[in-house]
């Protein structure tokens, strides 16, 4: 009896204890599980926050973008007046989102595109914009319809002097549609507030409307401790991100905020506390149930826990480090990865910057769903080509990073020479229609080198340089001279738009000669920029102008100098000959090129004979059935159009078919080749003919020697240009020999 009592004495004692002990562990890894939770959901909380003020930033840049873009375009108008800049507005008012746009002059009156004045004087938007600054302003009212608006203002230039403020007005909702993003089953809620706590706007998901209400003024009218709401303030003042709980609506709610870049703006995001703790409390059941079943259903729901807690941090990791459309790495996991292997190698790491050119058009003419299509291609042959031990990420748009590891230049040429390849190859058997290429920028990353940054503006450098190159293989290694010539382009762009206003520029004559009479013919207008009394070379400024857009600028500046020279000789008395003047790519495409020509012609009474046009062979080959409508028009309007650097491409005769000129003007490239070959020769002298067979002009650039005019006195070439004959010269010396001729 007595072994009996001990026994069962023993039994007891030990399931107390295991009881004891497991009831001691469940409560250690429930409280536990719940801590880990919680800090989950508030580090998901602030990301979700975080992410929406990302985002409000970027809208809001966009947008002001948008505005500055049309500040630029109106900005460019012959003449200013605030009618001809609400012309401009109207156009684009039409291609925007905006709700309104419209003028203030420096006086502070208003005129919109939809006939509306007031005065904005004491406006601050204004005020900021008058000092050179894009903003946006806080919420106010419409002065039309009486709703909520923001205001975007942008200075207005005009010849590079501020005569006003353009300005957009939108509605706050554009920002509800952004923060009402999906979280925790479409429960979580987001709000935007300026730095006094007013409520700019809400997420749809917010089934009251508080929008210009006080939200620290809600929090004291629901009764909300005084000392938390202090707390709240000083936190979102310092900027300093930390979750409090707090009442509204009879509803306990966790809240945090993310601070914005616009105006002192954050974004606030809440969720029903009941909400977060309702998962936390399943899982809190679950294990105490389990405890009290066995150990080892115990140890399966511990596991059961680990590999939620993994799965969410996965679905973190996913929000924060994948990227959305192709699900590979992001470039916010590629730096962290790059990081990493920084740390250990020792050298033969490449940084590889790739995109697709032209890829804005494929979606232009082609659709989204196309550009997706490349996008998937390109991830899916990356992954393929590369090795375990190489790295990428989708950067933005059809960008690519890749981290390399390979023995020499000529592996990674290899790789992206492949790459070309396949994706073509991809597309052809994918049945579409159109061709793409590819231009690769490549950083041999040097040993020790740790600044991720660095590395991959270098790669940018390089990539940027190969977009510039005429050739189909567009690959290119960053150089120190890029560098060097990345802060040398930023110097020359600070003073360009100054150095044109003040008369820096000149344009210089270089003498077309009959080469059996020696009399002038006419001439080219070539631009000079005369600084501090020492001629900049034009190959350190004109490249950077084709791609910045300034060439426009000095194209039609060329024109309107030479059109002067020409009204001026005819009013001397002079009989003046037709001067050729350069059109770039970007003027020629351009909205009204035609017209614009035209009223230059006019201003000076000229007759446009006396101009003649010198468009580049690689222009035309750009859009051939466009061009040959410019080129009609220009010649009904009496123009004569020069064909330049001809034979410098691979399909040269055929644009003589489809292509009306006055005249051919042959590379020079032909003339020092035909000296040693008489294959080339022969070639040029089928041009010559074939050329005159068309009624068409030649000349011949780049003459510097007497065997050379000898040449081309043999294949009936008679108009020669180089410095055999004369340099580029300035206006007085031309008027000279113009006199004489």
């Amino acid at each position: 009896m007595k072994k009996n009592s001990s026994k069962i004495f023993r039994w007891i004692l030990a399931i107390s204890i295991i009881l004891g002990t497991l009831f001691v562990v469940g409560i250690w890894i429930v409280e536990s599980t719940k801590d880990d939770l919680d800090k989950q959901n508030e580090q998901f909380l602030n990301e979700i926050a975080v992410l929406n003020a990302n985002a409000l930033d970027k809208m809001v840049k966009q947008e002001l973008d948008k505005l500055e873009s049309i500040s630029n375009i109106a900005g460019h108008i012959e003449e200013f007046s605030i009618e001809n800049v609400l012309e401009i507005l109207s156009m684009e008012d039409d291609r925007t989102s905006f709700k309104r746009l419209a003028f203030i002059s420096l006086d502070g009156i208003a005129s919109t595109t939809d006939n509306m004045t007031f005065t904005s004087k004491d406006r601050q938007y204004f005020k900021i914009a008058l000092e050179g600054k894009s903003n946006v302003s806080d919420q106010l009212i419409d002065r039309v319809d009486g709703l909520p608006i923001n205001v975007y203002a942008t200075p207005y230039y005009w010849q590079g002097e501020l005569k006003g403020v353009i300005f957009a007005t939108n509605s706050p909702d554009i920002f509800s549609d952004l923060i009402s993003t999906s979280t925790f089953g479409d429960y979580g809620y987001s709000y935007i507030i300026d730095d006094a706590g007013t409520i700019i706007t809400h997420s749809k998901l917010n089934e009251e409307s508080t929008a210009g209400l006080n939200l620290y003024t809600l929090l004291k009218e629901e009764g909300n401790n005084a000392e938390i709401i202090d707390k709240y303030k000083e936190d979102i003042k310092k900027h300093e991100q930390n979750v409090i709980e707090y009442e509204h609506n009879g509803q306990k709610l966790l809240a945090t905020f993310a601070a914005s870049k616009i105006n002192n703006w954050s974004v606030v995001t809440a969720v029903p506390k009941s909400v977060v703790m309702d998962y936390t409390n399943r899982l809190v059941i679950r294990n105490i149930i389990s405890v009290t079943v066995s150990i080892l259903l115990f140890s399966c729901l511990l596991i059961a826990i680990v590999f939620m807690e993994y799965r969410n941090k996965k679905k973190l990791e996913n929000l924060a480090y994948t990227d959305p459309l192709l699900h590979c790495n992001n470039l916010n996991k590629f730096k962290l990865l790059v990081e990493d292997k920084l740390k250990n190698y020792k050298s033969g790491l490449y940084m590889v910057r790739v995109d697709v050119d032209n890829f804005k058009m494929i979606n232009d003419m082609y659709g989204y769903t196309e550009g997706d299509f490349i996008l998937f291609k390109m991830e899916k042959l990356i992954s393929k080509i590369l090795t375990k031990e190489d790295l990428y990420c989708h950067e933005s748009g059809d960008n690519f990073m890749c981290l390399l590891m390979c023995n020499s230049d000529e592996e990674v040429l290899k790789m992206g020479v492949e790459f070309r390849a396949r994706l073509r190859e991809e597309l052809i058997q994918a049945d579409k229609q159109y061709k793409v290429n590819v231009t690769t920028g490549i950083y041999k990353v040097p040993a020790n080198e740790k600044d991720i940054g660095l590395i991959m503006d270098r790669a940018t450098m390089a990539h940027q340089d190969a977009k510039a190159m005429e050739s189909e293989r567009k690959f290119c290694f960053y150089t120190e001279t890029m560098r060097e010539n990345a802060i040398n382009e930023k110097e020359i762009e600070n003073v360009m738009y100054e150095a044109l206003n003040s008369g820096q520029f000149k344009a210089y004559l270089q003498s077309k000669v009959d080469i059996n009479t020696g009399k002038m013919v006419g001439a080219e207008a070539l631009v000079r920029w005369i600084k501090d009394g020492k001629i900049i070379p034009p190959n350190e400024f004109l490249p950077l102008f084709e791609k910045n857009g300034f060439i426009v600028n000095i194209d039609l500046f060329v024109l309107e100098e030479v059109c002067k020279m020409q009204r001026e000789w005819i009013s001397m008395g002079l009989t003046p000959l037709p001067i050729s003047v350069n059109q770039s790519k970007a003027l020629v495409y351009s909205e009204g090129y035609v017209e614009r020509l035209e009223s230059i012609i006019n201003k000076y009474d000229l007759p446009p004979h006396l101009v003649e046009l010198e468009l580049l062979e690689t222009i035309i080959h750009e859009d051939i059935e466009n061009f040959s409508k410019i080129c009609k028009e220009l010649r009904l309007k009496g123009f004569l159009i020069c064909i330049d650097d001809f034979g410098s491409g691979y399909s040269s005769f055929n644009l003589l078919k489809d292509i009306e000129a006055d005249v051919l003007k042959v590379d020079r490239g032909f003339l020092t080749d035909a000296e040693d070959s008489k294959r080339v020769e022969f070639v040029l002298s089928n041009i010559i003919s074939l050329a005159k067979g068309l009624d068409m002009s030649v000349v011949v650039e780049g003459v510097e020697t007497i065997e050379q005019v000898n040449l081309l006195k043999e294949l009936s070439c008679y108009v020669a240009q180089g410095f055999y004959y004369a340099k580029p010269m300035p206006k007085e010396k031309y008027e000279e020999q113009l006199k004489n001729n």
